[in-house]
């Protein structure tokens, strides 16, 4: 780890000056590690969801709403695992190869994560109307019929949902900015997988074909759920796509904060063995 003025990028890959085998300034992918992480996320997805399948409930499990926040930090833990276990990195390190240390200028910070709060909230309305422009769902905006059936599927048989549709529809447009400040708190789980290691460990590929394939991996991931008709209502493999495209904007919007954020202040170098 250095602490120069000089700004050098974070690599949790290994692939800074000094790494075994790289020439200074020539970075490379290191895909075993990167590998080792995905299939440990994604078998930790599972393995976390598998409840509402073997029950045959679902999406109607009332372990859902505790499950489904604990999958979020699967990508965490594989991250972890893999810098701590398979790279051996220690101490502050971590927190550097994971781009959460330093952090500076605050104020910035601050501003960018407020900036990426309200997009968050906003976002999933925006993807909506883009797939009712392609076709791909049929929106009724009088009656929201298609919001009140996946409404009433949630629900046991024989009960109906207690508030109307209409009623719903208004109180969900007034809690998505708070309901997304709540929800950061497990998506950090997310973010320090998907962003924090994997999109730094391909950066070396450049920025889009690092965002293409961070994505499309970060959207598989959620097929545990996304076939249980989660998001998109969707038990197939278009349900899956569609979280792919959408977590490819998401990849897009987050790369572009944290590569906002990164640009002022030192960097730390980590170099893991």
């Amino acid at each position: 780890m250095t602490h120069d003025d000089q700004p050098v990028p974070a690599t949790p890959g290994g692939c800074g000056p000094g790494s075994s085998g790289t020439a200074p300034g020539v970075a490379r992918v290191r895909w075993i590690p990167i590998v080792v992480f995905y299939v440990l996320a994604c078998a930790l997805a599972w393995l976390v969801i598998s409840p509402l399948w073997i029950s045959g409930k679902g999406l109607q499990n009332p372990l859902l709403g505790v499950l489904s926040p604990l999958m979020m930090y699967t990508p965490a833990a594989a991250a972890l695992f893999v810098l701590m276990v398979v790279q051996r990195v220690r101490g502050r390190a971590v927190l550097a190869s994971l781009g959460m240390w330093p952090i500076r200028p605050l104020k910035r910070t601050l501003l960018l994560s407020l900036a990426a709060l309200v997009g968050t909230a906003l976002l999933p309305i925006v993807v909506t109307f883009i797939a009712a422009g392609l076709g791909l769902v049929r929106l009724d905006l009088v009656n929201f019929s298609g919001f009140a059936q996946v409404l009433q599927s949630q629900m046991p048989a024989g009960q109906t949902y207690p508030l109307s549709v209409r009623t719903t529809v208004i109180v969900q447009l007034v809690m998505l900015l708070p309901a997304s400040a709540t929800n950061a708190m497990f998506t950090v789980g997310e973010e320090i997988g998907w962003r924090g290691f994997l999109m730094s460990s391909l950066r070396p590929l450049g920025t889009w074909p690092a965002l293409g394939i961070s994505g499309a991996m970060w959207g598989l991931w959620h097929a545990p759920l996304i076939l249980l008709g989660y998001d998109f209502g969707r038990r197939d493999a278009l349900g899956v796509l569609l979280m792919i495209v959408s977590c490819g904007s998401l990849a897009r919007c987050s790369d572009g904060y944290a590569s906002a954020a990164a640009t002022s202040g030192r960097r730390y170098s980590v170099m893991p063995h």
